[in-house]
């Protein structure tokens, strides 16, 4: 009984040491972050706070490093809260953005933010389109909603020492794809073991690279096969490059699982020489440069055409970054009485351009360049020193595309994609596979203009 009276004591006495200890963590922690918060307060007194919330991705380390130095040395009074988010950032942005959270700009993330009109119009920011350039917006109903910053280009790519082994002179770019097909010819008849040709297939956007950019050159269309001319989405244009990646099928010259081929996939099987030539994205050259520098030489070019007599247009493609402007930043209509809030919104808003303004400059976008995180798309001048792969940099050929609804409207993913795999192994003929895609889309379109009165003439370019 004793023994168990001295171990409850025992017990009690290192309860209340605990709890004495615990407490005593706890207001030092919040006598230290008291103390912080009054540090932060004071460095931000009179400061205008302006919120930016962006996606993790290749540029995040820098964009946070610009912060620190625009925070430290700008002369405008203004303070830029980053935030970034990671595979949550869409859900947090919709929850922000719905319950009118302090977020001025942010990346754009999902459609419905056109819809719910939670967007301030750049011309309404005070941004001049013609400066910057009407192609380097995203549009919606023809009014542009952001700028596009960052972009991908496509180039065409090869292994040197493969080539040379297959017999081919590797300082002549391959100018059509029949071009392509006879090279690839030759590489399997040297190495058995390496894929001639790879391409990023298996996200739908990973088919506008490898497909839809393919085909640009032949009509009215972007990557997404919206005809911006006629205002319609037309697969006909398809027809060629499916063709002719369903000759190299056949034939042996593309992988057998061509449709699992990520991005990602493509650049590791050539840099571990399991492929000679492949469809690259200027992404491939952070990878190529920094993460897995390739033991090597390679050549890098435009993109193979089908006809040579083709145009050289192409436009960017895959991921893009678009900055976007919240609606919450401009002065609401029950606001516009109270001078108060009308002096502090505008002097808010302008601070807003500011920053906005600083963020397409070519000094930030360079930063971004130089450090291979990105391809800036709102200038065309892309020197940089000591620069391996610069090939990737020369993008003259191409543009963003300004009016595509595509983002707008609900499609099958998974039916458009095996359509075009399903023509390219020949389980049903590229004819087939284009009528259906084609009475499929015109089917989604029918159903945003019947349910949402969605007025697709605001996508045809004039």
């Amino acid at each position: 009984m004793r023994s168990m009276m001295k171990n409850y004591r025992l017990y009690i006495w290192i309860v209340i040491v605990f709890l004495t200890l615990s407490t005593l963590v706890k207001v030092k922690a919040y006598s230290d972050n008291k103390e912080l918060q009054a540090k932060r307060d004071e460095l931000l007194k009179g400061k205008e706070i302006v919120t930016i919330w962006l996606k993790d991705d290749y540029d995040s380390e820098t964009r946070k490093f610009q912060v620190r130095e625009y925070n430290k040395y700008n002369k405008d009074n203004i303070y830029i809260n980053l935030q970034v988010y990671g595979d949550d950032y869409i859900n947090m942005l919709r929850t922000a953005v719905a319950n009118n959270n302090k977020v001025d700009i942010f990346q754009y993330g999902f459609y419905q933010l056109f819809r719910y009109d939670r967007i301030m119009p750049m011309k309404e920011l005070g941004i001049d389109v013609d400066k910057i350039g009407k192609n380097n917006f995203l549009y919606y109903k023809k009014e542009p909603m952001g700028v596009k910053v960052l972009g991908n280009d496509v180039k065409f790519v090869w292994n040197k020492e493969i080539l040379k082994g297959a017999g081919i002179d590797t300082n002549i770019q391959p100018k059509t794809w029949q071009d392509v097909i006879e090279y690839a010819k030759k590489i399997k008849k040297a190495y058995p073991d390496i894929v001639p040709f790879e391409f990023p297939a298996y996200y739908l956007e990973e088919l506008r690279i490898s497909i839809g950019e393919m085909s640009v050159n032949k009509g009215s269309i972007y990557t997404t096969f919206w005809d911006y001319k006629n205002g319609k989405f037309n697969f006909d244009y398809a027809k060629d490059i499916l063709n002719i990646y369903r000759k190299m099928y056949a034939e042996g010259l593309i992988d057998v699982d061509f449709d699992k081929k990520t991005k990602i996939h493509v650049r590791e099987d050539f840099a571990n020489r399991k492929t000679a030539m492949i469809l690259s994205t200027f992404e491939d050259k952070y990878f190529f440069e920094g993460i897995r520098p390739l033991k090597f030489d390679i050549g890098i070019s435009d993109l193979p055409k089908i006809n040579i007599g083709d145009s050289n247009k192409y436009y960017y493609t895959g991921t893009y970054k678009c900055f976007m402007v919240n609606k919450n930043v401009d002065l609401k209509e029950e606001e516009k009485n109270d001078n108060e809030k009308v002096e502090e919104k505008l002097k808010h808003k302008e601070a807003v351009k500011k920053v906005y303004e600083w963020l397409l400059s070519k000094n930030v976008n360079m930063d971004i360049l130089a450090a291979k995180k990105g391809l800036p798309t709102c200038f065309k001048d892309k020197v940089v020193k000591n620069d391996i792969y610069e090939e990737y940099n020369k993008d003259d050929n191409f543009t963003n595309e300004i009016y595509d609804p595509t983002i707008f409207i609900n499609y099958d993913i998974n039916l458009t994609k095996n359509l075009f795999y399903d023509s390219i192994r020949g389980n049903i003929s590229v004819e087939d596979a284009i009528n259906k895609l084609n009475y499929s889309y015109a089917k989604y379109c029918k159903i945003m203009i019947d349910y949402y009165n969605f007025d697709f003439s605001k996508f045809i370019e004039d």
